[in-house]
């Protein structure tokens, strides 16, 4: 399970399926939302959309304002940023090719 399986998936040629990332137990990793004790852990981008990408998932799915947990609008669009980010990331096209 977690990122290291995602990349092994990621990198067969055969898989042939979309990779989806939940936020599940990722929480452990990311910073805190508690006053005074936000300088550590991931942010939200890093954990929920850049790492991963980095790992081979297609798709994340993260955190919505208003729903059960606290993210502002702002967190939201860092993490929508997080994961449009492509540097040294290839994708696989529907013929199992990557595309860099």
């Amino acid at each position: 399970t977690g990122f290291d399986s995602m990349r092994v998936l990621a990198a067969d040629a055969d898989f042939g399926l979309p990779i989806l990332c939940h936020p599940a137990y990722l929480a452990m990793l990311g910073g805190s939302n508690t006053p005074g004790c936000s300088t550590h852990g991931f942010s939200h981008k890093a954990l929920l959309g850049k790492l991963p990408r980095l790992a081979g998932a297609d798709v994340s799915i993260f955190l919505n304002v208003g729903g059960r947990f606290d993210i502002s609008q702002e967190e939201c669009q860092d993490i929508v940023e997080g994961c449009s980010w492509w540097y040294g990331i290839g994708c696989r096209t529907g013929d199992g090719k990557n595309v860099w």
